[in-house]
Parts: C-alpha cells; sequence; structure tokens
C-alpha cells in the first residue's frame, strides 16, 4: 500500500512508501486491511510529503497493492480530517 499523488484521474507517483509487499486476498475478495507502518518524520523528503498531503488531502490517494493485481486493486483518495499538534522540547543536553 502507498499514498500516491494525484487526483481521481490521474495516476501518479508514490509520494509516501508503506515498504509493504503485495497482499494475498481471499477468493471472495471480501475482508479487511488493518496495518500500522512507521515513518522517519525526521527526513526531509517524508516530512515535507506529509506536510503536503495534510494541507492538500484531495491531491493523493492511497492504492493497496495485491498478488492479483499488482498494478492495484483498491484506490481511494484521501479526504480532510483533523490535525492534532502534539508539542515537543528538546531533551537535556542537546
Amino acid at each position: 500500500m502507498h499514498v500516491h499523488t494525484g487526483g481521481p484521474t490521474i495516476a501518479g507517483p508514490v509520494t509516501l512508501d508503506s515498504a509493504m509487499t503485495a497482499t494475498d486476498i481471499p477468493d471472495s475478495g471480501a475482508g479487511n486491511l488493518h496495518f500500522e507502518n512507521e515513518l522517519n518524520v525526521g527526513a526531509f523528503p517524508t516530512a515535507d510529503a506529509l506536510n503536503n498531503v495534510f494541507n492538500n488531502p484531495a491531491g493523493f490517494y492511497i492504492n493497496a497493492h495485491t498478488t492479483y493485481a499488482g498494478g492495484g486493486y483498491i484506490r481511494a483518495q484521501l479526504r480532510p480530517t483533523d490535525k492534532n499538534g502534539v508539542p515537543t522540547e528538546p531533551l537535556a543536553g542537546e
């Protein structure tokens, strides 16, 4: 699964890579997906990409790749959500 840049009719490049491989799906095509993945938010491209996704979610979509459909099995445009701020403080001595 990846986050791609692009509107509803655009097949865009990968913006945030989950590093997950194609997922097997049951023959019925029914089921649920649940994945959690950590991103290095200190890395400049990742931080910049995350800011872009939060500022303009409609310009991005997720695409889940499967062993059945390597090019993508499901696709969904992102939509706005609430942002949560996390206060941070430098560690002592740094």
